[in-house]
């Protein structure tokens, strides 16, 4: 790549529009908010952030440059095939794309600050001309290993997968306070990881959402029956979600390259995963939601109408 200027600015171009349509989206703006409330010197508090119209503008061709040969290089490169390929026809790709160096790179370590508790445990934001307010609530999660990363896929799938999920049976099917609700785990192992719950409501019904979140995360009992149909649920889609190759490509990233596993540790993985999810308890997943979803380690971010 010579980065042309032209190009260059056509590209900012392209770049200040996105961050603009970033900027007026509520749910991006209270997630930003939620991760700058849990982290304070982790990357992660910057977590979906778009970025800033006043960098886009000072990037400069020998900034790109200079960035692309500090980083794309072989020692810093994974090449990740998947499907009905040749190898050797892949490889030569790969050379021209990245030619033979012997540059190294070291990267950064961070405080993956997973015991400290929350910056701040509750923000307001303000915009004009909403209709709707949003509801965002989330937690960190420290290490984990492999059993309990199914656990907290169980625990967080029963909040928030689907009609049957404890938000939309509250929210919802029992109250009509929301049409949208849900949630996301989110990170990464050099940096943590995340849950978060959200409900996009009335404006006037805020109060009485918020404090019925709180129920539902802190002191809600969970169901059985309940657990046994997202324990097998989940166990069943593990199977199917791996004859797409884009869930190969994602497990590579994550389970080769972040996780540092051996390749062959992905060899019979969605059977390996869907016979470890039906090896969860229920005591465990509620043993996890004692753990990780506490008034004092979950912190709430609110968007309503000015």
């Amino acid at each position: 790549s010579i980065f042309p200027k032209p190009e260059l600015q056509l590209e900012k171009s392209a770049i200040a529009s996105e961050i603009r349509r970033w900027l007026d989206n509520d749910y991006n703006q209270t997630y930003h908010a939620l991760c700058g409330a849990l982290w304070r010197e982790n990357p992660l508090r910057n977590a979906g952030q778009a970025g800033l119209l006043a960098d886009i503008k000072s990037v400069t061709r020998d900034l790109l440059l200079k960035t692309k040969g500090l980083w794309f290089i072989p020692a810093n490169t994974v090449l990740i095939g998947t499907g009905r390929i040749d190898h050797d026809e892949l490889i030569g790709k790969a050379f021209r794309t990245f030619p033979l160096s012997d540059a190294r790179i070291s990267h950064p370590q961070w405080d993956l600050e997973s015991d400290e508790l929350p910056r701040e445990m509750r923000i307001v934001l303000t915009k004009p001309q909403r209709a709707n307010a949003i509801m965002l609530a989330g937690c960190k999660i420290g290490n984990f290993s492999e059993h309990e990363r199914d656990v907290i896929a169980i625990l967080h799938h029963m909040f928030v997968n689907g009609m049957a999920s404890i938000l939309s049976r509250e929210f919802r099917q029992k109250r009509g306070l929301s049409y949208s609700m849900g949630g996301d785990w989110s990170g990464y192992p050099q940096l943590g990881h995340y849950l978060t719950f959200y409900a996009e409501i009335d404006p006037e019904d805020l109060v009485r959402a918020e404090n019925l979140l709180r129920e539902i995360l802190f002191t809600l009992p969970l169901a059985h029956d309940l657990f046994i149909r997202t324990q097998e649920t989940n166990a069943e889609h593990i199977l199917t979600d791996y004859e797409s190759n884009a869930s190969w490509e994602n497990n590579i990233i994550g389970r080769v390259l972040y996780d540092n596993h051996p390749i062959e540790f992905l060899r019979n993985y969605p059977q390996k995963r869907s016979k470890s999810l039906r090896n969860v308890s229920f005591d465990e997943v509620c043993a996890m939601r004692n753990k990780l979803l506490r008034q004092e380690t979950t912190a709430f971010v609110i968007l309503k109408p000015e």
